[in-house]
């Protein structure tokens, strides 16, 4: 049976050594996770961005990646430059140097957004940016993860990009086998796939587990699941709204914090990916807030 401790949550550490020694014991700690760097403050997937979460003091950043005809890797969640840039294209039928001939739009872009003076980056520049202070989720990387894989090895950084997939165990062990120890991988887990779990943690022993379910009821989000794989692995949940959280969004939590971030703590996950990191801080430490151990 779980017990509950009352445990102060907070996601700052002393610094990026205190931080990362408490994300590789797994399961322990509580971390916050910043979506697509701090666009409040800056372009989305910009270094400027990526910066300024680190200023913040938030030590896992996403991001976002995409290849560029000429087989360069940018950072862009969109298939094209449109929403992002003063410019226009598909990003797969352009070369990196006709994307860094535009500027970034500020925030998240579209067609109002602010144009800045930086530019579209590279992976090469970002995690040479990261290096020893963060580590990045590289998301949308899994069908380009050999090119992103000889940026980390390139730069000396697999110590500090966080690949996903919920692609099957074979795949993923073979890309893992290829690439040495020192990989850090998330594995995506739901209602369909978590009768692997014991299989998953024995043949890949992931990092951690990215957890997607639909509602409340999901079995996949039961506190003996949860117990289980903490024992393994650090627990992620995606509070952001286009996320399958069972309705426990960013919204929600700015409107009823107990319901949305709340809730994800009191089910004893410990990495909360959101748009809104310092509010989700600034209620932590108005509470005492219970965790299942």
């Amino acid at each position: 049976m779980n017990t509950q401790k009352n445990i102060d949550y907070k996601y700052e550490c002393e610094n990026f050594q205190s931080f990362y020694s408490q994300f590789k014991e797994l399961g322990k700690g509580f971390f916050l996770a910043m979506h697509r760097g701090s666009f409040e403050y800056a372009p989305e997937n910009s270094l400027s961005a990526i910066q300024k979460s680190m200023e913040l003091g938030l030590f896992i950043i996403e991001i976002d990646v995409q290849m560029t005809k000429d087989g360069v890797i940018i950072l862009m969640h969109d298939d094209s430059i449109d929403r992002m840039t003063n410019g226009s294209g598909e990003i797969s039928e352009l070369t990196y140097e006709q994307i860094k001939s535009f500027y970034l739009k500020d925030n998240n872009g579209g067609t109002d957004a602010p144009i800045t003076k930086e530019k579209v980056p590279t992976l090469v520049e970002v995690m040479n940016l990261v290096k020893g202070r963060a580590i990045v989720n590289i998301d949308k990387c899994w069908g380009i993860r050999n090119k992103v894989c000889e940026v980390l090895r390139e730069t000396g950084t697999f110590d500090y990009g966080l690949l996903k997939s919920d692609a099957g165990i074979d795949e993923v062990k073979e890309f893992l086998n290829s690439n040495g120890d020192n990989l850090l991988y998330m594995h995506k887990i739901n209602e369909e796939s978590m009768y692997q779990l014991e299989l998953i943690i024995e043949e890949i022993a992931p990092i951690a587990f990215e957890v997607a379910f639909i509602n409340d009821r999901s079995p996949i989000i039961a506190d003996d699941m949860i117990s289980k794989m903490k024992k393994h692995a650090n627990v992620w949940v995606n509070s952001l709204d286009v996320s399958t959280n069972g309705g426990h969004t960013d919204t929600l939590s700015l409107k009823n914090p107990d319901e949305g971030w709340g809730w994800l703590i009191n089910k004893g996950v410990n990495i909360i990916q959101t748009d809104y990191p310092l509010l989700l801080q600034s209620y932590m430490k108005g509470k005492r807030l219970k965790q299942k151990l």
